[in-house]
C-alpha cells in the first residue's frame, strides 16, 4: 500500500518558525480539526471537555477546529453545560500547519477515519496526537510510541488521555519527538514518491 504525503520538510520549517507561538493559547491547550457533522464523535465533544476539564483543573483548554452544520448547536451545547472557558471554537484555518504547531496536544476522535493526514500533519509540526482504534488512524499511530491510542465511541477514555497528555510533559515530549520521526520517514512527499517509483519500476520489467 502506498499512502498519501504530506510536505513534511515544510511543515517542520512551519513548526520550527512557530517556536514560542503557544504563548497566545492555554499551556494546556488540546485541539482537533474536521467537520462539524450528525453521524460520529463530533456531535459530543462538550461532553468530553467537560470530562477533561473535570481533571485537568482550570487551565486546561480545547480548541476546536471546523465548521459544519452541527457547529451552533455545539455552541449552544457548550453554553449549556458552562464550558465556555474550557472550548474555544475557531473556525477552519487557512494554513493548518501553523495552527496545529501552536497547539500543545492534537486529538481527533472519529468514530471511523481513513488515513487522516491532519494527523501527520500534527505528528510533523511535532504536536503529540491522540486518535481513535477505528480504522486508518493505527497505521499512523503506534500507541504508547508515536502517540496515544483509545477506543471509538468513548468520551470518557479520551477525556482520560486528554488528562494524561496534560499532566506529563515528559511523556508528550517523548510522543512528539517519535511521531515527527514517523511521520517524516513513513508519510512525507519525498517517501510517497519513493515508492511510486519503485511500483513504476517493477511494473516495467
Amino acid at each position: 500500500m502506498i499512502h498519501n504525503g504530506v510536505p513534511a520538510n515544510e511543515i517542520e520549517d512551519t513548526a520550527a518558525a512557530m517556536c514560542g507561538g503557544k504563548s497566545g493559547w492555554s499551556l494546556r491547550c488540546p485541539c482537533w480539526v474536521g467537520r462539524y457533522v450528525q453521524a460520529g464523535e463530533r456531535t459530543r465533544r462538550p461532553d468530553r471537555s467537560r470530562v477533561a476539564r473535570s481533571k485537568a483543573g482550570a487551565g486546561a483548554e480545547a480548541c476546536p477546529r471546523g465548521d459544519g452544520k452541527c457547529k451552533a448547536d455545539l455552541y449552544r451545547r457548550a453554553a449549556e453545560r458552562n464550558l465556555n472557558g474550557a472550548v474555544r471554537f475557531a473556525s477552519a484555518a487557512s494554513h493548518i500547519p501553523s495552527m496545529l504547531s501552536a497547539m500543545d496536544i492534537f486529538a481527533l476522535p472519529s468514530h471511523t477515519e481513513g488515513l487522516s493526514i491532519a494527523t501527520i500533519e500534527a505528528m510533523a509540526c511535532g504536536t503529540p496526537v491522540i486518535v481513535t482504534d477505528c480504522g486508518g488512524p493505527t497505521e499512523i499511530v503506534t500507541d504508547g510510541v508515536t502517540g496515544l491510542v483509545v477506543p471509538p465511541c468513548n468520551p470518557r477514555a479520551m477525556a482520560n488521555a486528554l488528562v494524561r497528555l496534560t499532566r506529563d510533559s515528559a511523556l508528550r515530549a517523548c510522543l512528539a519527538s517519535n511521531g515527527k520521526a514517523r511521520a517524516r520517514d513513513a508519510f512525507s512527499l519525498d517517501r510517497m514518491l519513493e515508492r511510486y517509483d519503485q511500483l513504476y519500476q517493477e511494473v516495467a520489467r
